[in-house]
């Protein structure tokens, strides 16, 4: 199975399209002002790419090691953070702590019990 990676196409046309990630790319997310797209590398890194007029792509850049648990998935069908609108801050879906364990309990001949 190919890696993902984070693509572009002009709108409504399709007359130009590209690649934006280079090495492996998921869950892309716009700037709000449309100057940059972030993405998360395949290594978990949350990546930048500038847009310039025409429009191209600079080369991305790597922000930070996304705060992401080693057993969650990196996929296109995630949503693990959101920018702020000018893009200073990210806001990560974590764990808050150490999963808590609850023990199961498995009542046998519950039937018998409720006769009583």
């Amino acid at each position: 199975m190919a890696r993902p990676e984070v693509h572009v196409s002009t709108f409504p046309e399709k007359s130009r399209r590209g690649p934006v990630s280079t090495h492996g790319g998921s869950e892309p997310r716009w700037r709000a002002d449309g100057s940059k797209l972030y993405y998360l590398s395949a290594d978990r890194k949350l990546m930048a790419v500038a847009v310039r007029p025409g429009p191209t792509f600079d080369s991305p850049k790597e922000l930070f090691q996304a705060p992401l648990p080693e057993t969650e998935a990196v996929s296109p069908q995630c949503t693990h953070y959101v920018p702020s609108k000018d893009g200073q801050r990210f806001l990560f879906d974590t764990p808050a702590g150490d999963p808590v364990v609850m023990p199961i309990t498995v009542v046998i001949n519950w039937p018998a019990a409720l006769k009583k």
